[in-house]
């Protein structure tokens, strides 16, 4: 049996789905796989599609996103708050050697996405 892919380090091209059982990380996987999507890869939040199956899912998932944005912004930004899954995108990035005024970029313009949803 295969060790299954961990988030942070699955390739970005191609199709990604999570599937699981509850209790196994799946918002965990979609929220680092998001990041990794607008930072990485450039594209924009309103051009992916996540679906989950429940509303509370989505909500969960939209909130956990949106923080983990707003962590990793902070930290680029040079603050030492944030989560562990900020502090863990931010120095994937920095390892990659991702401009940090690209990165600041992406995640400003992910958040303010979000906020214009609202």
């Amino acid at each position: 049996m295969r060790a299954p892919a961990q988030p942070l380090d699955v390739p970005l091209d191609g199709d990604l789905l999570v599937e699981a059982s509850a209790g196994t990380g799946k918002t965990y996987a979609l929220t680092t796989l998001v990041a990794r999507l607008i930072v990485e890869s450039g594209w924009r939040i309103d051009d992916l599609l996540i679906v989950t199956f429940t509303v509370a899912a989505t909500g969960e998932l939209r909130t956990r996103v949106r923080s983990a944005m707003r962590d990793a912004l902070e930290i680029v930004r040079g603050s030492d708050a944030g989560n562990g899954l900020g502090r863990d995108l931010v120095r994937r990035w920095r390892n990659a050697r991702i401009d940090p005024d690209e990165i600041e970029s992406r995640l400003a313009r992910t958040i303010r996405d979000f906020d214009r949803a609202n």
